[in-house]
This record gives C-alpha cells, sequence and structure tokens, in this order.
C-alpha cells in the first residue's frame, strides 16, 4: 500500500502536525504500511523523522510536484492549517 503523509512544521510553525502524524506512522507500521512523510518546513525537523521515510518540501507552493508524487497513492492524509480548500479539492 502506497500511503504518503503531507503536513507541516519546523522552527516557526512548531511541531505539533509532526508529532500527531508519527502517531499516524506508527499504526501504519504496526500493519506493515511504511508512509511517506511530507513536510511543509525547515530542515530542523530531521530530528523528529529519523529513521522514517521523509521530505522536506514546500508542497502548498509546489502543488504539481507533490500532484506528481502522490499519483497513483492508495491513501493520503493531510494534516496543515495552511492547506487551502482547492488543494484538497484537486489532490484527489
Amino acid at each position: 500500500m502506497k500511503v504518503f503523509i503531507l503536513t507541516e512544521g519546523g522552527k516557526r510553525v512548531g511541531f505539533g502536525h509532526i508529532v500527531r502524524c508519527l502517531a499516524l506512522v506508527q499504526a501504519f507500521e504496526e500493519k506493515k504500511i511504511f508512509p511517506e512523510i511530507i513536510v511543509n518546513g525547515d530542515r530542523c525537523v530531521a530530528e523528529f523523522l529519523k529513521h522514517k521515510k521523509y521530505r522536506v518540501i514546500n508542497w502548498i507552493k509546489q502543488k504539481k510536484r507533490i500532484f506528481k508524487l502522490v499519483k497513483g497513492a492508495d491513501l493520503v492524509v493531510i494534516d496543515s492549517y495552511l492547506a487551502k480548500v482547492d488543494f484538497y479539492r484537486e489532490i484527489e
């Protein structure tokens, strides 16, 4: 199963979203599903995400890149205060 989790976090935004998403990752991993986390943030998230599959990408500004990356995914979870409604509509 191909799963992506899109979220935000870092020095400016804080780490609440990342901590919550790590709980989701743990639940998936218990089912032998290993999601990729894509963080709109900065490199300081590396300590939180070590040993996890992740990328730091401003996925809100780079929509085309993200849509291409998640194309064909079984599930995309978005944990964000920054994403606009149109982003949710387009990611289908």
